[in-house]
């Protein structure tokens, strides 16, 4: 008979970026037998780092078992330390929401080979540089919902092929650069909602095949390229609440279609459609199906 109990071990880092120290909480589950003898199953491993006061002398006094999760908790750090992945390699997930990040650089994420979710959400980035999640090759989940982010690089996702989600919600992006996405060849879900963009150009999406969801709801977009979704097969489309006046799109397929309160007068879509939301639109020309 196993009896799994928690460990919680209490230790502390001394940030190489800042000098501040942070309290490290690593919670491991415990599997042990009626003998005494004892076995961590290091894949429940959680690590938390909270913001303290308190310093370190000694930058080498970690000693935990391989942390799964990494959760910065009321975290003051402007960017990633730049050892976090290379203290903590096996790390699958990092949660920095609700910090102070002013930066991220491709130093940010060195040897995080292993990362599969980066939460940034709740920050002040501001601008994503080309490369910065290079280092992070296997990712597939990213959040970065209002982070203040203005700027995109047009490099800013490159060698992101595992990438499955990519939400950059409620911030303040106007545009995005042709090629932005071309790495994506498995995102199926993407998020650019409560943005400042105007217009979605032809070829934003081309390179990205599996895509399913997209939403650009709450932007102010005037312009949609008639292909821009051409010959995909979407399972969901939110545009409401712009200012589209004309709504004209070649596609494959689409299972939701959310289009209200876009002031859309003309709405000709050409494809096949399940379930259309269009209230609160102006429409007087439309047209839903196959091109005449």
């Amino acid at each position: 008979m196993k009896l799994t109990i928690t460990v919680i071990v209490i230790i502390s880092i001394l940030s190489a970026n800042s000098g501040s120290a942070f309290r490290l909480f690593s919670s491991s589950k415990t599997a042990c037998n009626k003998d005494g003898t004892c076995s961590n199953v290091k894949s429940d491993a959680e690590l938390f780092i909270e913001g303290e006061k308190s310093s370190s002398k000694n930058r080498n006094e970690i000693q935990t078992e391989p942390a799964k999760r990494i959760t910065f908790k009321d975290s003051k750090l402007k960017t990633v330390p730049k050892n976090t992945f290379s203290v903590f390699p096996n790390a699958e997930s990092v949660d920095m929401r609700n910090s102070v990040l002013t930066s991220l650089t491709a130093l940010s994420f060195n040897n995080a080979n292993n990362l599969k979710e980066i939460i940034l959400s709740d920050n002040n980035i501001q601008k994503i540089d080309a490369n910065v999640f290079q280092k992070a090759p296997n990712l597939e989940y990213l959040y970065m919902n209002d982070s203040k982010i203005q700027t995109l690089d047009k490099n800013a996702f490159k060698g992101m092929t595992h990438l499955k989600l990519l939400s950059l919600e409620g911030n303040s992006i106007a545009q995005l650069p042709i090629g932005i996405f071309d790495d994506l060849i498995n995102l199926e879900h993407i998020n650019l909602g409560k943005n400042k963009l105007e217009k979605l150009q032809n070829g934003i999406f081309d390179k990205c095949i599996k895509l399913k969801h997209i939403d650009v709801r709450n932007n102010k977009l005037t312009d949609i390229d008639e292909n821009v979704f051409k010959n995909m097969k979407l399972d969901f489309l939110d545009v409401s609440y712009n200012k589209l006046d004309a709504f004209v799109i070649n596609v494959n397929e689409i299972g939701k279609l959310d289009a209200r309160n876009s002031a859309i007068k003309k709405f000709h879509v050409y494809g096949d459609v399940k379930q259309i939301l269009v209230e609160g639109n102006f429409i007087d020309d439309s047209h839903v199906g196959k091109k005449h």
